[in-house]
């Protein structure tokens, strides 16, 4: 029996970009292209709001759900090249969310919100844009906003709808798939309830967004709709201009970066290197630098922590430096940002707005969002682990008589160098079979084994042994030993040479987002309500025979606005908006 980790692309295709002269020119041909449709509660926002967003993504021909990227990049960026923000995406059976809270330092104007994957890189304006537009009342410099343009004429405040891109009038889409509200009009914390039908057998079935919002009040601008996602845009063919090929992240986010030689006679290239993370026990992955010393590492979905460990691998001579790739974008100088004007009109209602921000967000700790617990990744079965609790234990002096008293599947062995090294025992009982087991401290690999039998073993909580052997990559190791020590500080003293630390920009952390509840109880309570936001549902799953979601209103009156929008499994585009009244 063995254990196999680590699966990576052949070594032609490694790193996060490779050149096209290595691969075949035709591959972006033969691989399906994506498309990213992303679902915002919003296209107009005020600082201290959150834009909340659900990303699909789906195969270019047909609309069905994609498998193939794993990871997802947002951003929201500026007329002058400004990142507000960028965030990472897992994506699960082709579907992700995240949200991003306005900042009060956001400038009023116009934004656009920007979506892809770093397959959709290799080809010319295939990713996704919607427009934003901010009106920031904190900050005295309005003159983005004061524009005398034709586009102040086409705005009708009574809808709230930018009519240069037409209305948006309710959507009945009753050929498959139909929305149903308890009644048209509701009083304050009333409870609403909404019935998703099909209209034929199975036809309600799939995975959908849900947002629940005032409207009206102050112009928006119009949203891309599902269809339009779909339609293919001539100018989205391969960008053959490119010199790079970016690869599919088909596992998880890629990691890439470069190993620098300080001496040109030494060279970078086949060179081990492994990558671990402090948080994850018993997690490594190693790759060999190309001959420039490029290496990558394919992150299976699910890590979260940031920190993480990359080190050259053996026994190293020489002066070398490692540097991890920077993330590259897409090319935004082609993108076309909408004209929007503010008038004496919009005061009041921009007034009563920003002030309903500031009391929700005075009590954002009574209503709080919560982080999807992120399940564990097992490294290793259990059923293959021995555990070793110290405390269970008599405690000895030091950590080479505690594996001679204690664990007797494993030994330490003094060098004639008076260096150390441990040894793993076979599943058969075998000792001394020339190669090292695998060890790792708190979660960071240690080469060097005397740093672990050097380490006061009344810091040590628990050691782990596993006696298969193990495949990580191009690395063989008899078993493996795994130390944790009680406060789990072993990362903050550890150095090893040729070892950098670095930072990783992780995926968002899916959310719950909050859902008021009114009873009897809490009906009358004096904790104010003024959500414009509803009911945020990033992930509706939707049964064959459809289903029910209810919701309560809030202490604003007005008109608001359901609707649900996605995909079918069939790939058909779905948006019905429905509208109600609160009094």
């Amino acid at each position: 029996m063995f254990i196999v980790l680590g699966i990576f692309l052949s070594q032609e295709m490694q790193g996060q970009t490779i050149d096209r002269s290595l691969v075949v020119d035709d591959l972006t041909e033969n691989i399906p292209h994506e498309k990213i449709y992303v679902d915002y509660n919003t296209s107009l926002l005020f600082p201290g709001e959150y834009l909340l967003y659900s990303v699909y993504n789906v195969e270019e021909d047909n609309g069905e759900v994609s498998n193939f990227s794993k990871i997802a990049y947002v951003e929201m960026i500026g007329k002058d090249d400004s990142v507000i923000f960028k965030q990472k995406i897992e994506l699960k059976n082709g579907r992700g969310s995240a949200d991003f809270f306005v900042p009060t330092n956001t400038p009023s104007g116009s934004y656009k919100l920007i979506a892809y994957t770093n397959w959709m890189k290799n080809f010319k304006n295939a990713f996704f844009e919607g427009d934003l537009v901010v009106i920031n009342p904190y900050q005295g410099d309005q003159k983005k906003l004061f524009q005398d343009t034709e586009v102040a004429k086409e705005i009708d405040l009574s809808t709230g709808v930018a009519l240069k891109k037409g209305r948006r009038e309710p959507i009945e889409q009753k050929d498959f798939l139909d929305l149903e509200l308890s009644k048209k009009s509701f009083g304050k914390r009333e409870q609403v309830q909404i019935t998703i039908q099909g209209m034929e057998p199975d036809a309600a079935a799939g995975n959908y967004s849900l947002s629940v919002r005032k409207i009206g009040g102050l112009p928006a601008p119009v949203e891309v709709e599902p269809s339009q996602v779909l339609t293919k845009q001539e100018n989205s063919s391969k960008d053959s201009g490119s010199p790079m090929l970016f690869l599919p992240e088909l596992r998880g986010q890629i990691v890439s970066g470069r190993v620098f030689s300080g001496e040109s006679e030494v060279s970078p290239g086949n060179r081990r290197v492994a990558l671990s993370i402090p948080s994850y026990e018993g997690f490594a992955q190693f790759a060999i630098t190309k001959e420039n010393g490029q290496f990558f590492f394919n992150l299976d979905s699910g890590l979260r922590d940031e920190s993480a460990v990359i080190e050259i691998v053996g026994n190293v001579q020489g002066n070398f430096q490692i540097q991890l790739d920077e993330e590259e974008g897409i090319t935004t100088k082609d993108l076309k940002f909408i004209d929007y004007t503010i008038n004496s009109e919009m005061e009041q209602e921009i007034i009563q707005r920003s002030l309903y921000n500031q009391i929700e967000n005075a009590y954002f700790s009574l209503k709080p969002d919560t982080l999807v617990p992120v399940q564990e990744e097992i490294i290793f079965p259990k059923s293959l682990v021995e555990t070793y609790n110290l405390d269970d234990y008599t405690r000895f002096e030091g950590v080479q008589e505690t594996f001679l008293e204690i664990i007797k599947s494993a030994r330490v062995i003094k060098e004639k160098d008076n260096t150390y090294v441990f040894e793993v025992r076979g599943l058969l009982g075998h000792l001394n079979m020339g190669v090292r087991p695998l060890v790792m401290v708190d979660g960071i690999l240690v080469q060097d084994h005397s740093s672990l039998v050097n380490l006061d073993s009344n810091r040590i909580q628990t050691i782990k042994i596993i006696r298969d052997k193990i495949y990580l990559g191009p690395e063989i190791y008899q078993g493996a030993i795994l130390v944790e020590t009680i406060n789990g500080d072993f990362p903050d003293f550890h150095t090893a040479p040729y070892a950098e630390n670095v930072e990783l920009v992780q995926p968002e952390i899916p959310k719950r987002y909050f859902k008021q509840v009114y009873n009897a109880e809490n009906k009358n309570n004096r904790i104010p309500d003024y959500r414009y936001q509803l009911l945020w549902q990033p992930m509706v799953y939707v049964e064959e025979n459809g289903g029910k979601i209810e919701f309560f209103t809030s202490d604003v009156d007005g008109d608001f606005e359901v609707v649900l929008e996605g995909f079918t499994p069939s790939g058909k585009p779905v948006l019905i908006r429905k509208t109600f009244t609160v009094e």
